[in-house]
């Protein structure tokens, strides 16, 4: 494969920002949360216990054998916290009286007598011994568990390692249903996916990225328009983002310094899958594949718009006065900071909406989604955070025809009957105040993608170093570091490929 790159670098930086409440001569998106790529879960109101089975399993009977899986157990505690949503696991001992816990149990109760089997309590470790105990599993010849989970930020190592089989081979998972991630296609090399994002899974809804914004000092500080009818519009752009942030900015304590006193525009921070979700909002993703099975960077992450996104962000997370600087992104420096009035807009995960901090938050507040880089972008996009988990089916895994049947059921039920419930109920009824973020939310999740760079960069790439690259004053320009990073990942995404490839 070529591996030679035409450098395309942009001649001029830090592009003066368009106003706000300007419109370009390009059409306007239409505002619709429908993505033909994606597809969004049903509302609560579309399942009941009569709701028919999605999905084309046939009918099977495993005589009672028992079903096995391993999943990382890690960041329970930090989300749980004021908050009874399930995070990691998809199994549960037993109904509890809440909700989307018993919408889970029934889910699995169901189609264990619908196929005659044993749903065992998942093998919980941290994510790195996770993989290691997949490796000595694999390695060893052992067929030790049906189904594995992982995070995103191993997906790469796993992968290297040479211990998973493919989806496209496991009987009955059909990967153009609902309840798989569609955009996830983007990521198959010569058709082959050995991972895959599944409804199966909460976190995937729940680690989305998204902006709150606090609705009552919007009013306060003239923000001077409606943004639900402007997401709606197509004109919530980064640099109408940008312009607010900017102009909002007001030295409470009258001390002439910008210090924690004072009222911002933006949370400002270094999380690289959030700025990331920032330039996937773009349209700016870190590279492309094309239909050769070449990864394509030059016109992305060397091209001339991928750099005015990088600029624009680096504006608005770090050198703004309207931007508030944090060290890190825990779930407590998000919520807390947000709840103390003091902030417009801050980026969340969705699942921090259930915070008890947030419900007892006394200003109003509302969802958005992740900016689109201009009017004449057609769509909304988003990613999720990478501890999101995916699925794996091991090189060693005897029973596919089983595990096909329960990963397609469980899925498809999940679609069905879980997901509405978590989103009603832990998102929407406990966590946001009015119907348009109700909304906003839907326009959300149908607006998440997953694609070969995002899904195999791993903790090794560049998402994880995101931060660094809009969170730093640049001497010149942040050319030469991006160019630099981009040497030093064209053999990164390659040796990838031609794994795939070869295996």
């Amino acid at each position: 494969m070529k591996r030679a790159m035409i450098l395309f670098l942009a001649a001029a930086l830090l592009l003066p920002l368009a106003a706000c409440q300007k419109t370009p001569d390009a059409p306007a998106s239409s505002g619709s949360p429908s993505d033909p790529g994606q597809s969004a879960a049903p509302s609560a109101g579309d399942t009941t216990a009569e709701t028919p089975v999605l999905d084309a399993v046939p009918a099977l009977d495993f005589g009672g054998v028992r079903f096995y899986s391993i999943e990382p157990s890690v960041m329970v505690a930090e989300f749980m916290k004021g908050s009874p949503q399930p995070v990691q696991s998809f199994w549960t001992e037993g109904e509890v009286g809440e909700q989307v816990n018993d919408a889970e149990y029934a889910r699995n109760r169901a189609v264990e007598e619908r196929f005659h089997f044993v749903l065992e309590e998942p093998y919980k470790d941290e994510p790195a011994d996770v993989v290691a105990r997949i490796r000595m599993t694999v390695l060893g010849g052992l067929d030790e568990y049906d189904l594995a989970f992982t995070d995103l930020r191993s997906s790469r190592a796993i992968v290297l390692s040479d211990v998973l089989g493919y989806w496209e081979d496991v009987p009955y998972v059909d990967l153009s249903n609902p309840w798989y991630t569609q955009s996830i296609a983007e990521a198959t090399i010569d058709g082959k996916l050995p991972l895959i994002v599944s409804d199966l899974t909460l976190t995937y809804v729940g680690q989305t990225w998204i902006v709150l914004y606090n609705k009552t000092k919007a009013e306060n500080y003239n923000v001077g328009a409606d943004l639900y009818q402007r997401v709606r519009d197509g004109k919530w752009t980064l640099d109408c983002m940008m312009e607010i942030t900017e102009n909002v900015y007001t030295d409470l304590n009258g001390n002439g310094t910008e210090d924690e006193e004072d009222f911002y525009g933006m949370l400002g921070f270094n999380d690289g899958p959030c700025i990331a979700a920032f330039t996937y909002g773009s349209e700016a993703p870190l590279l492309t594949v094309d239909p050769n099975n070449r990864y394509e960077i030059t016109s992305t992450v060397r091209g001339e718009k991928y750099l005015d996104v990088i600029e624009k962000l680096t504006q608005l997370f770090n050198l703004s006065r309207g931007s508030m600087q944090v060290l890190g992104l825990s779930k407590e420096i998000r919520v807390d900071i947000f709840a103390s009035g003091n902030i417009l807009f801050t980026p969340f995960l969705a699942m921090d909406l259930a915070s008890g901090e947030l419900r007892n938050f006394e200003d109003d507040f509302g969802v958005l989604p992740i900016p689109k880089y201009d009017e004449a972008q057609r769509k909304y996009h988003t990613v999720v955070n990478n501890s999101a988990l995916v699925l794996n089916v091991l090189k060693t895994a005897q029973r596919t025809e089983m595990i096909g049947a329960v990963v397609e059921a469980l899925s498809a039920l999940s679609y069905q009957r879980v997901l509405p419930v978590y989103i009603d109920t832990s998102l929407e009824r406990r966590g946001v105040r009015d119907k348009e973020s109700a909304e906003m939310l839907e326009l959300v999740f149908a607006s998440r993608v997953m694609d070969f760079a995002y899904l195999y960069d791993g903790a090794e790439g560049w998402i994880e170093r995101m931060g660094n690259i809009v969170n730093r004053t640049w001497v010149t320009s942040a050319v030469a570091y991006i160019e630099e990073r981009v040497e030093n990942y064209e053999d990164f995404y390659y040796e990838m490929i031609d794994f795939l490839l070869e295996h």
